[in-house]
């Protein structure tokens, strides 16, 4: 069964405007709330078990009452209503963790008690009885989104307060550690930056293929996201869809509507960016391994420059560059792109899908 999602005619018609309707949006706090969902749901995702059953030890010594409290609303998917960042910039958790407060204090009771009757139809849907699913129906319950919606109504100012200060702890004792130590951050990046490079030079249809998810597809003029149940979907006018990786998120695919069109959390190819053939990789330490090539990556990592410009920077001939730049194009460390007469050089993700630390000790030239 499918989501479908219809495009106005005008947009379908209008290449720019369809690029604009796409966004691929960084989201620590949508990560984290995914991660929650994967610990609520430890029996669908095999991935990650060792540190699942971990951070279940943690949890069980440490917040037990809050994550059975709150966990409903992590079960079927992420809280997207709760997201303030989608039309905003956000570098760090800690920023978001302050548009979340300011989201929940500003929510009101129809909004929430909207959005979580939406998870609790798209539970019902999701766990229709069937002989494959006697066991997840027989432990499907909506007392725990009652009693959460209950809560809201009640004092929804301290539901907010609790809600935000459980997310802190477990973003304190569990989150921040995975985060750092499987350099998650510039997993993401490096998807959103890989994808909104094909948007922009590829178009929409070559997007959704990069993507390499079997749950999103392009059909005829529809794009196609594969749920446990049907829905059609008709976007309007301004409306946008918000892609976000996740590294926690496979093997499933969340789709959720917002006031402001429709969030997907699909599961970044952590394959593509983290493993290379050994002859790959040969390529990539051997051009890396020089000074004037690693100062040159750090220059373009800041900024795009052309062969003159990193030989004025480095005080080297210009010859002497083109030859480091022939050795890092080959490892494909760095792409070119013609502007009028000039060819401008930039990083590709490369480096840091192989070292995803490797720029963090460098100096910024340009701070």
């Amino acid at each position: 069964m499918t989501i479908e999602v219809a495009f106005p005619t005008n947009v379908l018609r209008n290449n720019r405007i369809l690029k604009k309707s796409i966004r691929f949006v960084f989201s620590p706090m949508n990560e984290l709330f995914t991660s929650l969902h994967v610990l609520r749901n430890t029996q669908k995702h095999g991935a990650l078990i060792s540190w699942e059953l971990n951070a279940h030890e943690k949890i069980k010594n440490n917040m037990e009452k809050e994550f059975e409290f709150f966990g409903p609303l992590f079960d079927f998917s992420t809280p997207s209503f709760l997201l303030e960042l989608l039309e905003n910039s956000v570098i760090s958790i800690d920023q978001e963790f302050k548009l979340l407060q300011n989201r929940l204090n500003s929510l009101s009771e129809e909004e929430f008690i909207k959005h979580v009757s939406t998870i609790q139809s798209k539970r019902l849907q999701e766990f229709q009885p069937s002989k494959s699913k006697k066991y997840e129906w027989d432990r499907y319950s909506s007392i725990g989104i009652e009693r959460l919606s209950q809560k809201f109504l009640n004092d929804s100012r301290e539901f907010g307060e609790q809600l935000v200060k459980f997310l802190k702890k477990y973003n304190e004792l569990i989150f921040s550690e995975i985060w750092g130590k499987d350099h998650i951050k510039k997993v993401l990046i490096n998807e959103i930056t890989r994808q909104s490079i094909n948007l922009e030079k590829r178009g929409f249809n070559a997007t959704i293929i990069a993507l390499k998810n079997d749950a999103i597809h392009w059909v005829g003029h529809q794009l196609m996201l594969y749920q446990p149940f049907k829905e059609h979907v008709k976007m309007n006018i301004g409306d946008k869809i918000f892609f976000m990786p996740s590294y926690f998120v496979w093997p499933h695919l969340f789709v959720d509507l917002i006031e402001e069109g429709i969030v997907v959390t699909y599961a970044v190819d952590t394959q593509r960016t983290k493993y290379f053939a050994p002859e790959k990789m040969t390529d990539i330490l051997v051009a890396v391994g020089n000074t004037t090539r690693i100062e040159m990556l750090n220059f373009l990592k800041q900024a795009e420059n052309t062969n003159q410009g990193l030989a004025q920077l480095l005080s080297l001939s210009e010859s002497n560059i083109s030859h480091h730049l022939s050795v890092l194009k080959e490892a494909n460390l760095v792409y070119f792109r013609r502007v009028d007469r000039y060819v401008l050089y930039g990083v590709t993700p490369v480096i840091t899908d192989v070292i995803p630390s490797f720029f963090e000790n460098l100096p910024d030239y340009y701070e």
